[in-house]
């Protein structure tokens, strides 16, 4: 989660400059610090992330079918040289995945997984950040979490967001932080209401998914790092 904000930046140069010099201290910290991919998972999330935003780039607004394919030029061989440089771990993975991925990972735990945190996941626990097993049913902080002035306050950040979300909405260098709140707020609710069935339905049909059972704790990172931006676009307008 610390290094997400990082990476993007000299993402961000390497695809919109085009500075070369962005791309290789991208890799390297990459490759420095791949102990960050601890679970193929979060290599997922930080792929997702950089398409999301090559893809806003592209399309936001369109620029053209010349520089669409300079873009995506950039962001195939952003991926190669990372690919190229983590291959002294990921082709060992692949060769432990399919066993590794049905012991832990097997689609009926997956889904039942998947099921049981929706429950918890939902909008208005999710929206605000917070995690409704720890503080409210295992009550990790003590009942403190019950009052209605604890309960009200994780919601003044959920304010000043929406603030930001307003203010973002005219200015194209901003609207993508926007973008990506909602649409991490979306992925990181599971199989909770709304549109809940779609997560079940390529759940069952993609087993490579079982990686993400859980994808509150994966693409939940997501929240917090576009939910501060908004927060600090919100909060100094």
């Amino acid at each position: 989660a610390a290094s997400l904000p990082l990476l993007l930046l000299f993402w961000r140069k390497w695809i919109r400059e085009k500075a070369f010099t962005s791309l290789v201290i991208f890799i390297v910290i990459n490759l420095i610090f791949s102990y960050m991919f601890g679970t193929l998972a979060y290599a997922i999330t930080l792929w997702l992330l950089l398409g999301m935003y090559t893809l806003f780039e592209i399309f936001i607004p369109w620029i053209g079918w010349k520089k669409a394919c300079q873009i995506s030029a950039s962001f195939s061989l952003g991926i190669i040289l990372w690919a190229l440089t983590n291959t002294w771990w990921i082709i060992p993975l692949f060769f432990v995945l399919p066993s590794l991925a049905s012991t832990q990972h097997s689609v009926g735990n997956t889904v039942l997984t998947l099921f049981a945190i929706g429950v918890q996941s939902i909008i208005p626990y999710s929206l605000p950040g917070l995690n409704s097993f720890y503080l409210f049913q295992n009550l990790e902080l003590g009942e403190v979490f019950k009052h209605p002035l604890f309960l009200f306050i994780p919601y003044l950040g959920v304010f000043f967001i929406i603030m930001g979300i307003y203010y973002t909405i005219k200015k194209r260098e901003l609207i993508f932080w926007s973008i990506l709140f909602i649409i991490a707020v979306f992925l990181a609710k599971g199989v909770a209401f709304p549109l809940g069935y779609f997560y079940a339905y390529f759940f069952k049909k993609f087993f490579f998914l079982g990686l993400l059972r859980n994808p509150f704790e994966k693409f939940g990172l997501l929240i917090p790092f576009a939910g501060s931006v908004l927060f600090a676009i919100g909060f100094f307008r």
